[in-house]
């Protein structure tokens, strides 16, 4: 039996959450994760690359692709966790899931940070006729506290015979963008956007040259939002 599963069911009973659902995603919708947000192998035991995790006060459920199935049914044996093959002809959808353990006017908990807004959205449209209730609320916060937290590796300048073009080139591009469609501020969280625009580089997430940070773009103003420690 997984001990960090058990108090994280402790934890949704505190908060009155009959299910939580854990999409393989960090604040960014990265495709590789740093260990500071890896929460489903905390979970789970699972150690593979993609998987969607739902947690209930019984039985929870692991949904992965055919590149890990032989590799999560050893991770997740007396795990008390089931396991469900993605493109199996008997594989329930995690819609299908939810609504067999989930009754009227229950509580279904999602950290809105590390979902996309279709996903969301998604599981809105799914649960409304069902009446489940959706919660955004972050529960995973002391399980990050267990594990590595983010990088403080420095950025660099990625050099102009690389880049092809200096950052001042392409903010005028985006901003000639932005005044065609009469946007004023413009937010980007996506770290490969980032480092392009601001030709930056870092080393946040293994075998990526990307570093964790927020830009904000408007017409007057350029705003990086960065651990000042990186610089």
């Amino acid at each position: 039996m997984n001990s960090h599963l058990e108090k994280f069911k402790k934890s949704m009973q505190r908060n009155n959450i009959d299910a939580y659902l854990i999409f393989y995603n960090d604040p960014h919708l990265n495709e590789y994760l740093p260990e500071h947000w890896e929460i489903i192998p905390y979970l789970s035991g699972f150690t593979g690359s993609s998987a969607t995790l739902i947690v209930t006060k019984d039985l929870s459920g692991l949904w992965t692709d055919s590149r890990y199935f032989i590799q999560a049914e050893k991770e997740l044996k007396n795990s008390n966790i089931q396991l469900f093959k993605l493109g199996e002809e008997n594989t329930p959808s995690i819609y299908k899931f939810i609504l067999s353990k989930l009754n009227n006017n229950d509580i279904l908990g999602i950290n809105s940070l590390c979902s996309s807004i279709s996903q969301v959205k998604n599981l809105e449209r799914k649960l409304i006729s069902e009446k489940i209730q959706l919660k955004d609320i972050d529960l995973t916060a002391d399980i990050r506290k267990n594990l590595p937290p983010i990088s403080k590796n420095k950025i660099f300048q990625h050099p102009l015979k690389y880049s092809g073009k200096d950052f001042k080139s392409k903010l005028n591009t985006l901003r000639d963008i932005m005044y065609k469609h009469q946007i004023t501020h413009h937010v980007i969280g996506s770290l490969d956007d980032i480092a392009w625009l601001f030709n930056l580089r870092g080393s946040d997430i293994s075998c990526n040259p990307v570093f964790y940070s927020y830009a904000l773009i408007t017409i007057d103003n350029v705003i990086l939002f960065i651990d000042q420690d990186k610089i």
